[in-house]
């Protein structure tokens, strides 16, 4: 092989792998942001849902593709990518206008925690 037909595919190894790094990172800081956030907005003792609202959300955008099977669309797959790169971009901060707009109510536990995993799961999905 020589170095013309190396440099290519080593540029977009490298990037996959920097975007792989930038979302896993980006997940992990919003996994500790919302277990924060939860100690502060809700009893401290709704931390520990944020680490299983993430696990379930990065398994359940995993299903999802494996479910549609949108790795058969391989001609699409990079603007696949982006698409469910800029929803989880979007996700972010939809999620705390969605949570900040609702006042704390005990019965709604299940919304907190269903607009929390919303960005994971995009997440997830982008991964896979």
């Amino acid at each position: 092989m020589t170095k013309e037909t190396t440099a290519p595919t080593a540029r977009a190894g490298t990037a996959l792998l920097a975007a792989v790094f930038l979302l896993s990172a980006s997940g992990l800081m919003f996994e500790i942001t919302l277990t924060r956030f939860f100690s502060a907005t809700i009893w401290y003792h709704f931390t520990f849902v944020a680490i299983s609202v993430a696990l379930f959300g990065w398994g359940l955008g995993g299903l999802f593709v494996f479910i549609l099977r949108l790795s058969r669309f391989e001609q699409h797959i990079r603007s696949m990518l982006v698409g469910l790169s800029l929803l989880l971009a979007v996700t972010l901060p939809l999620f705390l206008a969605g949570v900040l707009q609702l006042p704390f109510d005990p019965n709604r536990l299940n919304t907190y925690f269903l607009l929390s995993l919303m960005p994971f799961l995009a997440g997830g999905a982008v991964l896979s």
